[in-house]
């Protein structure tokens, strides 16, 4: 039988080479203003990689870039590659545990809200990968990653309950039952007016409640700035789906009107 080859060992030269090659991919998609690992990439006119949230807020108060200091617009492009490629760094190892957790967690949550494609099913895996292994400690996303898989499991087991309930001929019971303990749950947290803009509402998906106050609506139109017509009072009380939100981020486009934010209760994300 012949003697077993001994593994060759890789020179120092090749490990340093591949050690920099994954420092430089990690640096493309690294946000240069959270110095964190892009979670909804995006391609500024700089041609840099951007948090989304991150440059918005940049550039609603500055009209230069962040990397270069010099003059560029609004304009930004999903950068899905970016993503992608984030995702393959963590895969591979070259991103440290508790880096990689708050990604999968940030994940997690803007597919929750829809801001990112995939759906809750997606939302669930990315939370399971975010928790930390047995023999590691619990890190500082560790509880919002725990509370949102206890709601993850709660909607799963309502699905079932639903699903049990069509098959033994009381599914509307159980629907109603499980709306009204919902609804009630819910109010005590949506049921006040909004104090801040909520860009986390999503186009044809969120829905909001008007103030039932004619006089109010107006005075609010006024102190956002906004056109006020006495047409806009037949909102008034009612619950309408958002169309879209305002880039100057003072309201929300309701049954074609614009509707300031602080006139909108929250009804469904």
């Amino acid at each position: 039988m012949p003697p077993k080859k001994k593994a060759r060992k890789r020179p120092r030269e090749e490990e340093k080479t591949e050690s920099a090659l994954a420092s430089s991919v990690l640096s493309a998609v690294t946000c240069p203003i959270s110095h964190s690992l892009a979670v909804q990439p995006v391609l500024a006119e700089d041609g840099q990689c951007y948090e989304r949230e991150e440059i918005r807020k940049w550039l609603e108060k500055k009209n230069t870039s962040p990397v270069t200091n010099e003059r560029m617009g609004t304009r930004l492009v999903d950068h899905v590659a970016g993503r992608n490629l984030a995702s393959s760094l963590i895969a591979s190892g070259a991103v440290d545990a508790e880096a990689a957790s708050a990604w999968h967690l940030a994940s997690a949550r803007l597919k929750i809200v829809g801001k990112l494609p995939g759906g809750l099913d997606s939302a669930k895996e990315h939370l399971l990968a975010a928790r930390p292994p047995p023999e590691h400690t619990a890190t500082d996303q560790s509880p919002a990653c725990e509370t949102l898989l206890e709601a993850c499991e709660l909607r799963e087991r309502m699905t079932a309950v639903v699903k049990r309930g069509n098959e033994l001929d009381v599914g509307i019971e159980v629907e109603r039952l499980l709306a009204s303990t919902l609804t009630h749950t819910f109010n005590g947290i949506t049921g006040k007016q909004m104090t801040e803009f909520r860009d986390d509402l999503v186009p044809g998906q969120s829905m909001v409640r008007v103030i039932d106050d004619e006089d109010k609506l107006e005075i609010l139109h006024k102190r956002a700035n906004l056109t006020w017509f006495q047409e806009k009072s037949e909102v008034c009380g009612e619950a309408m789906t958002v169309e879209r939100l305002l880039p100057s981020r003072s309201g929300y486009i309701l049954g074609g009107w614009i509707i300031p934010y602080r006139a909108c209760i929250l009804v469904k994300l």
